[in-house]
């Protein structure tokens, strides 16, 4: 039996890419680890950059942080998003109102972002207990052309580990967190929502020159260490104590006894870079918190140190999230 979540490190590399081979000299960025989208080469010059995010999930919301996660993978590959298609499969029991509730929520967020829903396709299955929303968006390559980080790179990461995991449950398991928090310390939590989109931090570190940037998302901050590492035959020593993480998401993590390292943590994005001190300075200047966590070395090892304590980097493990969003569904 396969492990919930996004498909397991060593069953992608076994029985997802080994099959597929790139076909064609238009094809410029093809699948593989730690790559957050695919480039096609297109007449007029230039690259139509590609990304999909899928979500199962029975709320409201799923069409933001779907929408978030396609425009972020194509941000950190240097493309903005232009339009997406969307695949809805519903259970039976959905309603046409709440339907009609999820696409107006989802044309919300176009709107609010400059994107089109350009098409897709809606099914109604008895095989389905939870929505299973798939977008795959497309735009053109304009901020900068992505690169695989090298040893001796800075990695710097943005804003805090759990943005998106800590907002998930604050929303759909708020009234489990009333029983321990205050009103406004919930608020708090939700108002993450606000902070899902790296747009601003690609902007600045495109002109600082960075060129191999990474969206944090399903797995958390370790996944993404992992992912980026292996995708550019890198190692890594990262610091524990140097992940920046805010004090709703300690405790909410706390309270469900989840890892926030390995946690939902769309809105945040790794970086590398040669200079990681200019770069930290530069987002500061703009607002968007920043800190330097580690160094790639041309090592295998990837090491996270704690203190005193090292100790090697784990294959990425299912998102923690899944812990509670999908207890009811065994």
């Amino acid at each position: 039996m396969m492990q919930i979540g996004k498909a397991s490190y060593n069953v992608l590399k076994r029985s997802i890419l080994r099959p597929i081979h790139a076909r064609g000299s238009q094809i410029l960025r093809a699948a593989g680890i730690g790559v957050d989208s695919s480039a096609l080469q297109i007449e007029e010059g230039g690259a139509l950059v590609m990304a999909t995010g899928t979500i199962i999930l029975n709320s409201e919301y799923a069409p933001g942080y779907v929408i978030h996660r396609v425009r972020n993978d194509l941000a950190v590959s240097g493309a903005k998003l232009d339009v997406i298609q969307v695949s809805l499969t519903i259970p039976v029991s959905m309603s046409e109102q709440t339907l009609a509730v999820w696409m107006k929520r989802m044309e919300t967020v176009c709107e609010q972002l400059d994107i089109t829903i350009s098409g897709g396709h809606t099914t109604i299955s008895p095989a389905v207990k939870m929505p299973i929303l798939s977008v795959t968006g497309m735009g053109k390559e304009c901020y900068f052309t992505p690169q695989k980080p090298k040893p001796g790179m800075d990695l710097v990461m943005t804003k805090y580990t759990g943005i998106e995991g800590t907002a998930l449950l604050s929303i759909e398991k708020e009234e489990e967190l009333h029983t321990r928090y205050t009103y406004d310390f919930i608020q708090g939590a939700k108002q993450m929502l606000d902070d899902l989109s790296v747009v601003p931090e690609v902007m600045v570190a495109s002109q600082c020159g960075v060129i191999s940037m990474h969206n944090l998302s399903e797995g958390g901050v370790l996944g993404a260490l992992w992912e980026m590492t292996d995708g550019a035959q890198v190692g890594m020593e990262a610091c524990l104590r140097n992940i920046p993480i805010r004090q709703q998401t300690v405790e909410i993590c706390e309270f469900f006894g989840l890892n926030p390292y390995q946690l939902l943590s769309g809105g945040s994005m790794l970086m590398a870079t040669e200079d990681g001190n200019a770069l930290v300075r530069s987002l500061k200047q703009e607002g968007i918190s920043a800190e330097i966590i580690g160094i790639l070395t041309d090592k295998k090892e990837r090491v996270l140190v704690n203190g005193q304590e090292r100790r090697y980097l784990d294959r990425p493990q299912p998102d923690e999230i899944y812990k509670i969003i999908y207890k009811d569904y065994k």
